[in-house]
């Protein structure tokens, strides 16, 4: 008779037979689960999780498998980031970075996060898993060519909505009574 702690982690490999995803917001919210990620992700290491929220909807779907990984030794703008918040990690799209200070934002929300110190700033979201298919947040052939194809295609698409947004802005700036 297997654990459930064994089913768990049979049930959250991935296709090499990696573990380390935790499915339960329990175990997310924990100080342990905290300090396991943590410490993994300052000693240069991966592991999976779950993404837990709407917040990165379409980029991210409540229930969707998310490789985690160490910081990145630059920030760029764009780039899904995983910063500690209210005892528990964010994983929300870098909108601005100082030497001092981050700013992040979920792709589904209308507001910014509120800005928060750079220490907080745990690793990146580096791949999902998508219906078994891995997709990477980052240009990487790592996965395989269909994997970069797909980041190349899901960038251009978050490109062009982003701009459609910046000339709607722009247009009804211009309508705007002078």
């Amino acid at each position: 008779m297997t654990s459930a702690a064994e089913e768990r982690s049979a049930r959250n490999s991935d296709r090499n037979g990696r573990t380390g995803m935790i499915t339960s917001v329990d175990e997310t919210k924990s100080d342990k689960w905290l300090a396991v990620c943590r410490a993994v992700l300052s000693a240069g290491g991966e592991m999976w999780a779950t993404g837990v929220g709407h917040s990165m909807s379409p980029t991210i779907v409540d229930g969707e498998r998310v490789l985690l990984g160490p910081p990145p030794a630059q920030l760029r703008r764009g780039m899904i980031v995983v910063v500690e918040r209210d005892q528990t990690f964010a994983v929300h799209r870098l909108v601005r970075a100082t030497p001092a200070a981050i700013q992040t934002k979920g792709d589904n929300r209308e507001r910014l996060d509120a800005v928060i110190s750079r220490t907080a700033l745990v690793g990146r979201a580096i791949a999902k898993e998508h219906d078994g298919v891995t997709v990477t947040f980052v240009p990487t052939i790592r996965f395989g060519i269909a994997a970069l194809a797909r980041y190349l295609a899901l960038e251009a698409t978050r490109l062009a909505r982003n701009g459609r947004r910046r000339m709607l802005r722009i247009s009804r700036a211009g309508d705007a009574p002078a």
